[in-house]
């Protein structure tokens, strides 16, 4: 258990949001929704239940919900008699150049948002490249990329080999994204399943979301890859628009954390069903080598780090 965990339950609990409770404590929704999830593994018990109005307490949510009070009115009892700083008030400042790909920009941005809020003195730039181009530019290695202080891609796992050639610029992360569902109305004739078969989508209407046009679905690349060919009949570059076509179409959406999220407006009366199948998608984080590592820096990549479920530093 975390402090941290238990700040995030009475944050959410008073917010009755997860993404209002992460502007608040000025953190990224998907940094609350794992500290969350893990506490509920290990406690052995769902603290939330999730609706289209926002989250409840459940019972045992109720119980650690008061714990969690204790717990945090103690910790500024302390702070107030020891005049400790919140960690607020530690300043980032400097810039800092991201590159990120299209598909991962969400995180990207809603990290810079977060760090900005907190450290009026820090000075992001974010830039966006489709993954296919910006891998391009990584093998071989472009010079243009000596501008950027941490990359963002996606990339599969066989390409990993190949980051040893980059090694000595900067230091690369592999992460794994595998929290992927069906996002479907609530009304839906699989909505009371607990989990759904890739199989069972190949005879449904698909929504796919794309970054661009010209771009393939990677979810629908990775479950080809799986065995299972999925055709959508709606393409789009709007999570939105994939979300009202699904709502008033009775359709199915293949959706993934990067795209799904509290803070995006998504019509009501939808739920998300995980799939039984154990699909991942691949991303790789590249942050330029430097000693020491400038604050603002290691202060993104650690809070980038902690939405991803799982991750491995390679070099």
């Amino acid at each position: 258990m975390r402090l941290e965990q238990f700040e995030y339950v009475v944050a959410t609990a008073d917010c009755q949001s997860m993404s209002t409770a992460a502007e608040k404590l000025h953190v990224t929704s998907q940094c609350i929704s794992k500290a969350i999830k893990q506490l509920e593994d290990e406690l052995g018990a769902p603290l939330f239940l999730r609706n289209k109005y926002g989250v409840t307490l459940t019972a045992d949510g109720e119980s650690v919900y008061a714990q969690g009070q204790i717990i945090m009115q103690a910790v500024h009892t302390l702070r107030k008699a020891y005049a400790l700083p919140n960690y607020a008030h530690d300043a980032l400042k400097g810039p800092l150049r991201l590159l990120s790909s299209a598909a991962l920009s969400k995180l990207v941005l809603d990290a810079v948002k977060s760090l900005s809020t907190k450290h009026a003195a820090l000075n992001p730039s974010v830039f966006i490249k489709e993954a296919l181009e910006l891998n391009q530019y990584l093998f071989p290695y472009h010079p243009e990329l000596e501008d950027y202080d941490f990359i963002l891609t996606s990339m599969s796992s066989k390409s990993l080999p190949n980051c040893q050639l980059l090694s000595s610029r900067y230091s690369i992360y592999f992460l794994r994204e595998d929290r992927l569902g069906v996002q479907m109305s609530a009304d839906a004739p699989l909505a009371h399943m607990d989990k759904v078969p890739l199989k069972m989508l190949t005879a449904l209407p698909l929504v796919a979301y794309v970054t661009s046009p010209s771009i393939p679905s990677q979810l629908f690349q990775l479950t080809e890859d799986f065995g299972v060919k999925l055709i959508p009949t709606f393409v789009s570059n709007s999570p939105q628009s994939c979300a009202n076509y699904v709502k008033n179409n009775h359709a199915y959406g293949l959706v993934t954390l990067s795209l799904l999220d509290e803070s995006l407006d998504m019509p009501a009366d939808l739920v998300v069903i995980p799939l039984k199948e154990r699909l991942s998608l691949t991303h790789l984080m590249l942050v330029k080598k430097s000693t020491p590592l400038p604050p603002h820096t290691k202060a993104f990549c650690q809070l980038l780090l902690k939405g991803f479920p799982a991750y491995r530093k390679l070099y």
